[in-house]
Order: C-alpha cells, then sequence, then structure tokens
C-alpha cells in the first residue's frame, strides 16, 4: 500500500466516523425532543434534558477533532498527490 492509499483510506475512514457522530447528535437532538414532548414530570425532564446536553458536548467535541483529524489527512493526500 502506497502512502497516498495509506491516507486516502484513513481520510475515508474519518469521513465515515464523522458522520456517524453527525447521527448520533441527531439522535440526541431528536431524544431530547421527544423528552419535552412525551414527560410531563419537570424534575425528569431537567435531568434528561441536563444528560442528553453533556453527551451532545461530548460528541460535539469528538466531531470538531474528527473534522480536524479529516482536513489534516486531506491536506497529507494533496501534497502526496502533487509530490508522487
Amino acid at each position: 500500500m502506497t502512502p497516498l492509499e495509506y491516507y486516502s483510506k484513513r481520510k475515508e475512514d474519518s469521513r465515515q466516523e464523522l458522520a456517524t457522530l453527525i447521527a448520533q447528535a441527531n439522535q440526541l437532538i431528536g431524544d431530547t425532543h421527544n423528552s419535552l414532548n412525551t414527560h410531563t414530570n419537570q424534575g425528569s425532564n431537567i435531568g434528561n434534558i441536563k444528560m442528553l446536553s453533556q453527551q451532545l458536548q461530548q460528541l460535539t467535541s469528538r466531531i470538531e477533532l474528527e473534522k480536524q483529524k479529516g482536513d489534516m489527512l486531506e491536506s497529507i493526500c494533496l501534497t502526496l498527490t502533487t509530490e508522487g
């Protein structure tokens, strides 16, 4: 496997991971809406929303890191393409 093939594969893996993380974030947003719509107990709503908010913050951080990783891999692939 050439360096370009290796980094291209890693870049594709990073894109797939990013798509998965975004899907998880969207699911958490949907869960938050469902929690608000189905629970009448305010205490339960607050606890659920706090938990979902923390999970969403963690996912947002992971998304940002994965995006940076993908950008770096894209740069490496471009460099290898122009050098090769």
